[in-house]
């Protein structure tokens, strides 16, 4: 038995919607501190990124669940989604701001006093760390894990070089304007290539047209198998509590002796 999980999240900005670009650049010298970034990769201590990354996770499961009829409604739904990739996409949405923009998304994101150079150094510490994990599991091939982050913007949007610089990877110019269908289709390849060909079709047609200025998107593909494999003869039926009042017949797989 595997467990595969594949799943993408994605913002589409239009003209007229608020991504920055007419806001106050942090100063070019500075660059978010892209030097010590780049040249050394030092690894931030950043209890507060991280406390606040799990407390973005937390508030957002509980408004989720609760926008899905919680325990109180009559047809509660199963909900499957990534707090993690909804905070580190939305990540690359604060580092380009300026602003008011820059303020609001610090307070959904749970940033708290932490400077935008830290909160980078986080983010690239993170992806660091999940390059090499990556790279210490092509041996073993235990567990295949695939996260990405992308930000594809139109050519007419001005980018500051720190944006280009630091962000080099996450960071994609596109044609929105006169070429929407082959932007779409760009996309769609970038996402079925990160979700190893799990999910073909992500944006449906007409989803970018010519006043597309800015896709955020994230993309993510866990394949993991049992350490212990699971056999079918011991599947049985038992009571599953679908909340403090209501129950129901489901099939469960079990193990001995494994925890």
């Amino acid at each position: 038995m595997q467990i595969l999980l594949a799943f993408a999240t994605l913002w589409v900005a239009a003209s007229g919607m608020a991504i920055s670009t007419n806001e106050t650049e942090p100063p070019e010298p500075e660059c978010f501190g892209a030097k010590q970034i780049i040249n050394t990769g030092e690894v931030t201590s950043a209890a507060e990124f991280y406390a606040g990354e799990v407390d973005f996770s937390i508030d957002l499961f509980k408004k989720v669940y609760a926008d899905n009829g919680g325990i109180k409604s009559k047809k509660p739904q199963n909900v499957f989604f990534s707090p993690f990739s909804v905070h580190s996409a939305l990540l690359l949405a604060y580092f380009g701001s300026a602003g008011e923009t820059q303020k609001n998304l610090g307070e959904v994101l749970r940033l708290g006093e932490t400077d935008k150079a830290t909160a980078i150094r986080s983010y690239k510490a993170t992806q660091m760390l999940h390059r090499l994990s990556s790279a210490a599991n092509l041996t073993s091939k235990s567990y295949d894990l695939e996260l990405a982050n992308k930000v594809f913007f139109d050519s007419t949007e001005p980018l500051s070089n720190c944006i280009t610089k630091v962000l080099s990877e996450e960071v994609e110019e596109m044609d929105f304007l006169k070429k929407s269908s082959e932007s779409l289709n760009m996309i769609n390849g970038w996402v079925n290539d990160k979700t190893k060909r799990k999910i073909e079709n992500f944006l449906e047609k007409g989803s970018i047209t010519s006043e597309t200025r800015m896709v955020l998107a994230n993309a993510a593909n866990f394949k993991g198998d049992w350490q212990s494999q699971f056999k079918p003869e011991r599947t049985k039926s038992t009571i599953f509590h679908i909340s403090p009042s209501e129950q129901t017949f489901v099939q469960i797989i079990l193990q001995y002796r494994f925890h």
